[in-house]
């Protein structure tokens, strides 16, 4: 049997419990195998200067996924060049790793964009899609056999940004939304603070 290997993207800056609860999600629903947190060192749609160092957001994802044994990290996209296409990874990963089949997940936000990622039609062609929902957000009309809409999916109304954001203020609340263990990683190197 062809294993499945569904693919997260993204800069996990930094990695929250939104993430770990649309991937465990996944995996409950037996939509994959393996989950790969495939961790971009540069998002082409988003500005650079926002970033905490790579090794430190590869650091937090470990911590995160430890104990999770379906849970692995993709550091690929370290080795590729800046910025991250994805359609770049997806044809690495193939070559490498030839037997398995890959699902891509995204949120409603992402899809509403997904006609601006680099080759968005051949990455649709060859993969499936699934999309978890996003608040205020909903299927921008792109209608393709290869797109599976979440619609049970937890809504989990937490973004990176969003908690970035509460750290710089000092707001204590951004705690509830990560692991204890990433929390105490931000505070012993200080990161996204002022």
């Amino acid at each position: 049997m062809e294993k499945t290997v569904a693919l997260y993207f993204g800069s996990f800056n930094p990695v929250h419990k939104g993430h770990l609860g649309i991937a465990g999600f996944v995996i409950e629903k037996k939509l994959c195998h393996e989950m790969w947190f495939v961790i971009s060192p540069q998002n082409p749609l988003k500005p650079e200067s926002e970033l905490a160092p790579e090794h430190h957001r590869l650091a937090m994802l470990q911590i995160a996924l430890q104990g999770k044994k379906q849970m692995k990290i993709c550091d690929v996209e370290f080795t590729l060049p800046k910025p991250s296409y994805t359609i770049n990874t997806l044809n690495t990963l193939h070559e490498m790793h030839p037997g398995i089949n890959f699902r891509i997940i995204i949120g409603m936000d992402n899809l509403q964009d997904f006609r601006k990622w680099k080759s968005w039609n051949e990455i649709l062609d060859r993969h499936q899609l699934l999309v978890y929902p996003r608040k205020n957000y909903s299927n921008p009309g792109i209608v393709h056999e290869n797109i599976i809409i979440m619609y049970d999916a937890p809504l989990f109304e937490v973004s990176s940004s969003m908690l970035r954001g509460m750290i710089k203020i000092d707001n204590i609340g951004y705690k509830e939304y990560l692991p204890s263990e990433v929390v105490s990683y931000i505070d012993l190197h200080r990161l996204f603070s002022r």
